[in-house]
């Protein structure tokens, strides 16, 4: 299963009692191979990107960075959706949507 084939963002949790084993191995920007990684699907109150899937580490995973590709990787990630899109998730907690409000004061 490459769930990078849907070009989806993918959440992805590691439960405290394992943080320790990966916290000296990723950084943020960086691009890995992850073997043994669980996909689930998400049904989660609050998801902090828009997708069906959800990648859970195991005591049993693997990480190693890739280094022989360059890539850019947004620190990031947003999108901008309608107002109707926003009036849609008004009452949906599922996905972080929020509305901008600019102002200008004229004296």
């Amino acid at each position: 299963f490459n769930i990078l084939q849907q070009e989806t963002p993918l959440h992805v949790a590691i439960r405290e009692n394992m943080i320790s084993k990966f916290i000296d191995i990723l950084q943020e920007g960086n691009l890995y191979t992850i073997h043994n990684l669980r996909i689930v699907s998400t049904n989660d109150a609050y998801k902090p990107v828009k997708g069906t899937f959800k990648g859970l580490f195991l005591l049993t995973t693997v990480v190693k960075k890739i280094s022989s590709i360059s890539i850019s990787i947004p620190l990031h990630y947003f999108e901008f959706g309608s107002m109707e899109t926003l009036a849609q998730r008004m009452d949906d907690r599922a996905v972080l949507s929020t509305t901008l409000i600019f102002l200008q004061i004229h004296n």
